[in-house]
């Protein structure tokens, strides 16, 4: 959900107050645009944006990797006209403070907890979300039920691996597990 985002187009919110948003002035009324599949793939949101690694969600972290801090005190911002309204931003040379989550180039990156937002965020996310859970759970043990897990032998037994567990809800090195086919599952 992060590399093919579903909404890749993002989200749409309308400003119900005057805000300051970067630096810029918003008016009451606008249309602000949440570009999802820009932030997931940004490579100041994420380590190797374009590489399918399920494990980066085990890392120290957890969501991507952290946001490059600032290299000085001002963010330049580059925008273009839309047929909606005319051009914001297009002095290059404008300066604005920056926010904790800027970039040395001027490029927006987002808070940590915020660069995963497959299913937007607030009152307004998706109203499937939960059910795209459910969903995912239910295909996954659907395949699992399928097959037999079986610890490598190169880890040890069953026993030497629940100690070395103790207390952990996941290995520090990880456990090599073989998928052996259940016998009466056709093939």
């Amino acid at each position: 959900m992060r590399l093919h985002t579903a909404a890749a187009v993002g989200t749409f919110r309308q400003c119900q107050k005057d805000v300051m948003l970067g630096g810029w002035h918003i008016p009451k009324g606008s249309t602000v645009w949440i570009p999802l599949h820009s932030v997931h793939n940004s490579i100041h949101n994420f380590t190797a944006p374009e590489v399918f690694d399920p494990e980066r969600w085990l890392r120290e972290g957890a969501i991507g990797s952290k946001p490059t801090p600032a290299a000085s005190n001002t963010v330049h911002l580059h925008a273009t006209a839309t047929a909606a309204g005319p051009p914001v931003a297009e002095n290059t040379t404008a300066s604005i403070p920056t926010k904790p989550f800027a970039t040395p180039r001027g490029h927006a990156s987002v808070p940590p907890n915020k660069a995963m937002l497959p299913f937007s965020d607030g009152s307004r996310s998706c109203i499937g979300m939960n059910l795209a859970y459910v969903d995912a759970r239910t295909i996954l043990l659907s395949i699992l039920s399928k097959f037999w897990l079986e610890l490598d032998p190169s880890v040890g037994s069953h026993a030497e691996v629940e100690a070395a567990q103790v207390m952990a809800l996941v290995l520090n090195s990880g456990v090599p597990i073989k998928l052996r086919l259940k016998s009466h599952v056709p093939y």
